[in-house]
């Protein structure tokens, strides 16, 4: 009985739910930290793109929720003029998402979730992540979406370096924001 309980959620998920490709077209990020004074605010020089997955798994009347997950297939990039500051960041995120029917092809959306922020140079803790956004709806296959999407990390200085700063609490805040245009196919 167990095994074909699994089985029927494999092919549940395995069967329907929506696949997506999200490209930015802005993007914002920001370091602020109040122990070692910095705050800085810049654009990536290179956008990113997303890939991802979610699953309806509660539906009543026009609302919805899913649940997913989304991964960096070409990361975001700084290119800055500071080799200190120049690096790649890749996303991971899961995440629940309510959604709401607003008509026929519209459809409104919101994410929270848990992100994780991979750079080249520096270690981030796991953050938050919260988003907005609305799917439009073209065939019954394919949507457009458009949405903003905010992802929260925390990097220790303490550990950069291999500790050589012995810093007691320097840690810097982190956030990316990104305004995205996505392709989704539902299956």
């Amino acid at each position: 009985m167990k095994n074909i309980f699994i089985l029927i959620i494999a092919q549940s998920f395995l069967f329907s739910g929506t696949v997506y490709l999200n490209m930015d077209f802005q993007n914002h990020y920001e370091y602020h930290s109040d122990f070692l004074d910095i705050d800085m605010d810049d654009s990536y020089k290179k956008g990113s793109v997303l890939l991802g997955y979610h699953h309806q798994v509660y539906q009543i009347d026009q609302f919805g929720l899913s649940v997913g997950g989304s991964f960096t297939i070409a990361s975001l990039d700084t290119e800055g003029s500071n080799d200190d500051l120049d690096t790649k960041t890749d996303l991971y995120t899961l995440y629940l998402m309510p959604n709401f029917q607003i008509s026929e092809r519209v459809n409104l959306w919101t994410s929270l979730g848990h992100t994780s922020a991979r750079t080249d140079n520096y270690k981030l803790k796991d953050g938050l992540m919260y988003g907005i956004g609305l799917n439009i709806k073209t065939t019954d296959s394919i949507d457009f979406s458009l949405g903003y999407s905010v992802f929260n990390s925390e990097v220790d200085m303490s550990t950069y370096e291999n500790g050589i700063y012995n810093f007691n609490s320097a840690i810097i805040e982190y956030k990316t924001a990104k305004m995205t245009l996505g392709l989704n196919y539902n299956f």
